[in-house]
């Protein structure tokens, strides 16, 4: 009972360094960006950049933020942007 009670405070730290290790890089960890850098992989892993001329404009995107206020797409013109679009499902039945 005495060793159970010495040992009991390294248990939590011997657990929380597991669980980093698991974390941690290595040969065979996973390559998150598809051996891009461009930092997005898609669900097929494949990318590439699009070469200038043709692209084209994004379409006009408006809506309001989550805090109420409205937002307008277009004010990013000329600029690099990324849209992740999201939401919910609503099964109606």
């Amino acid at each position: 009972m005495r060793l159970f009670r010495r040992l009991a405070p390294a248990v939590p730290a011997v657990l929380l360094a597991a669980a980093l290790a698991g974390c941690a890089g290595g040969t065979d960890a996973v390559d998150q960006r598809g051996g891009s850098d461009l930092g997005f992989v898609p669900g097929n892993a494949a990318t590439g950049v699009l070469a200038v001329d043709r692209r084209q404009a994004a379409p006009e995107v408006r809506g309001q933020l989550l805090g109420g206020t409205a937002y307008d797409l277009g004010s990013l013109r000329g600029t690099v942007t990324v849209v992740n679009f999201w939401g919910g499902v609503r099964l109606v039945g």
